[in-house]
């Protein structure tokens, strides 16, 4: 991977170290990001799916990260520019991104900010 694209994904978990973490398999955790529970971006011309941090709360994945995901779909939004709507900074003016407001607890803005992508 690139390194512009290490920092890129600096907040992300590979799935082999969250495989581990989790005691969940790789095949499963595949399984479980297909099916929209997770999100995960595969870097350009890597082979393996990246796991955003902070998605998670105490090891568990956070309720509101299966909204976000099916909302991303619903609107054609693919895993690489869910991630970059995620942790851009919103708009003139903010300094905040999609991320600061999910960690806050704010999951009904973050969805409806997804849906409008």
């Amino acid at each position: 991977m690139a390194s512009a694209d290490r920092s890129r994904y600096a907040g992300c978990l590979s799935e082999s170290w969250l495989s581990a973490r989790l005691a969940i398999d790789v095949p499963r955790l595949d399984v479980r990001r297909r099916g929209g529970e997770l999100l995960a971006v595969r870097p350009e011309g890597s082979d393996e799916w990246l796991y955003p941090a902070w998605q998670f709360d105490g090891g568990r994945v956070r309720p509101v990260v299966p909204r976000i995901v099916a909302a991303a779909r619903a609107n054609g939004i693919d895993e690489r520019r869910l991630y970059e709507l995620m942790t851009v900074r919103r708009g003139l003016g903010h300094s905040e991104t999609l991320v600061d407001l999910l960690l806050r607890g704010e999951d009904d803005q973050v969805v409806a900010a997804v849906t409008r992508g």
